[in-house]
């Protein structure tokens, strides 16, 4: 397949050549870890791997292993940005060995309830820490050309059953502001994502 176009101008021509259908099925994927492409106008697929604790592709290069990293919780321990850069460079090369084009991750929920069953995948309670570290791995990450797409905007604390029981948050304006939108903003200031996931 050829490369994409790398204006707006290319962008919108290339939007406008797109059937429905097509548009559709951009949005929708092929399977969990692949956006389908669009071999008619030369688009490929783009294969994502999920990144809590190393990469865990769901299917593809089934036979090649990669390491198991701490989980995130442990980085954020560490407030150690360099670390986190060198750790988004290492996620780069696996996901790369697996054939992923994108790194799902990092996850940069807030810690506000400690049964929450995500914790495992976030830096910490503080968003300033958290959006300094994920932007580094971010950033690590993205030096090797693999993206990088930060989950899970915003408040992704509401969850039913995930850990036998239900945890909800009540998020008010003020603490949307000064601790969920706070990490995202520090990690947008300090990084550049290919993508976000939404919650």
């Amino acid at each position: 397949m050829g490369s994409l176009p790398s204006t707006d101008d290319d962008f919108c021509s290339l939007l406008s050549k797109l059937t429905i259908q097509e548009k559709i099925t951009l949005l929708s994927g092929q399977d969990f870890s692949t956006i389908a492409g669009v071999s008619r106008l030369n688009i490929p697929p783009i294969r994502v791997a999920d990144s809590t604790s190393g990469i865990r592709p769901s299917g593809i290069e089934a036979n090649l292993t990669t390491a198991s990293f701490p989980n995130t919780t442990c980085y954020g321990s560490t407030w150690d940005s360099k670390l986190m850069f060198r750790v988004g460079t290492h996620l780069a090369k696996q996901a790369r060995m697996k054939g992923a084009q994108v790194v799902l991750g990092p996850t940069i929920n807030i810690h506000r309830d400690p049964r929450a069953g995500r914790n495992f995948e976030c830096f910490s309670e503080d968003p300033l820490l958290s959006g300094e570290l994920a932007a580094a791995l971010v950033n690590g990450v993205q030096s090797l050309g693999v993206g990088s797409c930060p989950k899970h905007f915003v408040c992704n604390d509401s969850e039913t059953l995930r850990r036998y029981y239900n945890v909800q948050e009540s998020v008010d304006g003020r603490a949307l502001r000064e601790v969920y939108l706070a990490a995202w903003q520090q990690l947008l200031r300090s990084s550049n994502p290919e993508g976000i996931m939404t919650a």
